[in-house]
């Protein structure tokens, strides 16, 4: 069960960085465009890999890690709701939530 909730966590991972890109893209013109889909996936990274990843290296307790999670997901969602893609935008924070509670069970 480990190894497929690591693939489903890095699907996750990989779809809310696709998300954050797509997101930078579409709510932003001329050539901000460019930086913001650099900077939006490479913010939630900031915010991901120390604390949440498989191999961080900070260790938090689980109510952070959770509400971190959720904030990420959450705020994601809302700027793809932003950019016009609101079940793309409460999908992927609705998977967010089924993938913790599949996994805090």
């Amino acid at each position: 069960m480990r190894t497929t909730a690591l693939l489903v966590r890095f699907v996750l991972e990989l779809t809310l960085l696709g998300a954050a890109a797509y997101a930078g893209w579409t709510l932003s013109d001329g050539g901000w465009r460019f930086l913001l889909v650099i900077l939006a996936p490479a913010t939630v990274i900031a915010a991901w890999a120390p604390f949440l990843s498989p191999k961080a290296r900070v260790t938090i307790p689980p109510s952070a890690r959770v509400t971190l999670e959720a904030l990420l997901f959450g705020g994601v969602g809302y700027l793809l709701w932003q950019a016009g893609a609101p079940a793309i935008g409460t999908a992927l924070a609705a998977a967010c939530g089924c993938f913790t509670a599949w996994c805090w069970r």
